[in-house]
């Protein structure tokens, strides 16, 4: 029996061989519990759980990506990592003692949507454990929407201030009083600028994530302060730059500032090594931030001004009453007014591709991306691509990638009911698709599932027909199980069922002999009886060969006396 830290408290859990879930003795939840062979395992299992629960999301996806890595049908795995990308922590609740979720990663794609949490599912063979994950993620879920609702409703940034704000000791820490000053400096410049200790002053501690979000999504520039290596890779800071560094990777239009102080730069972790650092101890140290930052906002809101995107949004008027018409699911009037903002500018991306909204009957981008055609067949997508900026070309281009990736990806979610040879149709239809969108997000690792899986299933329905043509008399069908199990010889006991069917076959040959024999009617005709002999003593193993053998002999003796 080995030991299993709880996923929600921490505490211990003996674990049983093939125990799918149990309940916490120390939170007394019901937790689902990973497949355990052996102590190296559970410490696998135990090392990536301990980093989540101390919010090191980061390492603790990786740790969970290792087991994967040895065991991809690993469904407790596969759910640690989706815990991990989304920044989950249990917290007790005061009023019921029970564990529930708090998000501090929030993403836009819902939970439900994620493949970690499809393949979650898809490797989880116990209904019971299923919806147990399944009521997670769905909890999950809606908290993610009440965050988005409120972190929609926040006002753009332009700076992010990431700094450690206390100590080990519980004292403020040079980082956060420095920080501070940057600030100050940076709302003087009128710049809106996010530094928590001020921005989320009145919030609660549960209620950061929303105003988070949103500043790490709109934010410009992020202006990382650190006075040691320790601090630039403390927790939450560490948290906020990786996030911010994930962000950026899709939008060209963000920065990230490292400051430093009383420490080597080669110290900074190497993720921010790569980017121009400023030294916060040499004179002229805030001149020469203030004067970067200055050049990275207003080259970007230039570019926002002059920009025909999809991402800004316009102060015309005739735009506006034409989201608005949208919204109310007036698509033909929003048509028209889209069409009245391109008469004034042909060449505006953001009108197209609300024209497009309005075409396919859509209120918003989620529309689009659900959409079951090609957006390439529309001349209006066609034309937001062509008059788009380089950036915005991407993400419209993104776009149609994103509405491949989430068919394809809801295709996987198979009834029940649904049969191997109608799973392999669907999954060749997913891995046409996929293949348009190659190397986008992770459909290289996704396509590597599915083909390995189609592979399978292809085996199983080769399996299943070589069983049932073994499963008769007629040698020339068992025959062809031979071959066909020869086709799949490393599939479950395929080699072994190959020499059951060479058996069979002999068994068979023997028995067409014996039954030739015992059915043969030989009044009293000592050359036959000699003829069956000579037939039994080739299957003298089979049956009663050799009694009747005997028998034949006795009854040739009698015949001659007679």
């Amino acid at each position: 029996m080995e030991v299993i830290k709880c996923n929600m408290c921490g505490g211990n859990i003996d674990v049983k061989e093939n125990q799918e879930y149990g309940e916490c003795n120390y939170c007394g939840s019901l937790v689902t519990l990973p497949k355990i062979s052996d102590s190296r395992r559970a410490n696998l299992f135990n090392r990536a759980n301990h980093f989540r629960m101390n919010n090191e999301f980061d390492k603790a996806a990786d740790a969970y990506e290792n087991i994967i890595n040895e065991d991809d049908t690993e469904a407790e795995a596969y759910w640690g990592l989706v815990l991990s990308k989304y920044g989950i922590e249990y917290v007790e609740d005061p009023k019921t003692n029970k564990r529930i979720p708090t998000v501090h990663r929030l993403h836009y794609e819902s939970i439900l949507n994620d493949i970690d949490y499809k393949l979650t599912l898809k490797n989880t063979t116990d209904e019971y454990k299923k919806n147990l994950y399944k009521t997670q993620a769905e909890t999950i879920n809606e908290i993610q929407k009440d965050i988005l609702k409120k972190a929609k409703n926040e006002d753009p940034y332009d700076i992010f201030i990431c700094y450690k704000e206390t100590s080990e000791a519980g004292s403020r820490t040079k980082d956060s009083s420095i920080a501070q000053d940057i600030y100050y400096q940076l709302q003087d410049k009128g710049y809106k600028t996010f530094f928590s200790k001020i921005t989320l002053e009145n919030k609660l501690g549960k209620e950061y994530e929303p105003y988070i979000f949103s500043a790490l999504n709109s934010a410009k520039v992020m202006v990382v302060v650190g006075t040691s290596s320790d601090n630039f890779n403390a927790v939450w800071v560490k948290n906020e730059w990786s996030r911010y560094l994930e962000i950026a990777e899709e939008a060209s239009n963000k920065t990230i500032i490292p400051c430093y102080k009383d420490m080597d730069p080669y110290d900074m972790p190497g993720q921010l090594s790569i980017y121009q650092s400023l030294d916060m101890s040499k004179i002229g140290f805030i001149q020469d931030l203030v004067r970067g930052i200055e050049k990275i906002v207003t080259n970007n809101s230039k570019k926002q001004d002059n920009n025909n995107g999809v991402s800004d949004i316009s102060i015309n008027p005739l735009i506006e009453r034409a989201k608005i018409f949208l919204d109310n699911s007036d698509f033909n009037k929003a048509n028209e007014y889209f069409d009245r903002v391109l008469d004034q500018n042909p060449k505006l991306s953001e009108a197209y591709i609300g024209k497009l909204m309005a075409e396919l009957k859509v209120k918003d981008v989620e529309g689009l991306l659900s959409f079951e055609y090609s957006l390439n067949n529309h001349n209006s997508y066609k034309n937001a691509i062509k008059f788009s900026s380089k950036e915005n070309r991407e993400k419209l281009i993104n776009y149609e990638k994103e509405r491949i990736y989430l068919i394809a990806t809801k295709m996987i979610d198979f009834n029940e009911d649904t049969s191997n040879s109608e799973k392999i149709k669907k999954y060749e239809n997913i891995i046409k698709e996929l293949n348009k969108i190659e190397g986008y997000k992770d459909v290289d690792r996704l396509l590597k599932g599915i083909f390995e899986d189609k592979e399978r299933l292809k085996k199983e329905q080769i399996y299943l027909n070589a069983k049932s043509l073994m499963n008769t008399s007629n040698i020339s069908d068992i025959k062809k199980a031979i071959l066909e199990f020869k086709e799949i010889s490393h599939f479950k006991d395929s080699a072994n069922l190959i020499l059951e069917c060479e058996e069979q076959i002999e068994f068979l040959k023997k028995d067409k002999i014996y039954q030739n024999v015992t059915r043969s009617n030989f009044t009293r005709n000592i050359k036959k009886y000699k003829e069956a002999i000579s037939d039994l003593k080739t299957i003298i193993n089979h049956k009663d060969s050799r009694q009747l053998i005997e028998k034949y002999e006795e009854r040739i003796i009698q015949i001659e006396r007679n």
